[in-house]
């Protein structure tokens, strides 16, 4: 059976501006994301007030992570990523391997808002920290 699809091409001004604004509704990509990170329980773990199964997301973006191999990593973009699709392949200092792999569970623009969200937790959480 064949499956169906689309593609759209945007020019690159184009694309930036969906990015910003997105087909959510009117929703930003952090409320997206935010929207997201309950729904797929990730806040159960990884939310403010959650017991401490996971490591709290505040500030993390641009951080410093020690990982279970002693080595440490900066919390960028990409380390972000891999955590969201390949939990198990960088697994945090103290922490078991209990998330679940999102990896082929949720798209890319899910992905992008889930990112957005955990940024936005940097700039606001992390500052109010200091």
């Amino acid at each position: 059976s064949r499956m169906g699809g689309s593609v759209i091409v945007m020019e690159p001004e184009d694309y930036q501006e969906w990015l910003t604004t997105g087909n959510t509704g009117g929703e930003t990509p952090e409320q997206a994301g935010e929207r997201l990170f309950t729904a797929l329980g990730c806040v159960a773990c990884h939310g403010a007030n959650a017991v401490q199964r996971a490591p709290k997301l505040d500030g993390v973006f641009g951080s410093e992570v020690k990982l279970s191999t002693g080595e440490t990593v900066t919390a960028d973009e990409q380390y972000l990523r891999e955590s969201i699709l390949h939990s198990q392949a960088k697994l945090v200092a103290g922490y078991e391997a209990i998330m679940p792999i999102y990896d082929n569970q949720i798209g890319e623009e899910d992905l992008l808002n889930l990112l957005a969200y955990i940024k936005s937790l940097a700039a606001t959480e992390g500052a109010a920290a200091q």
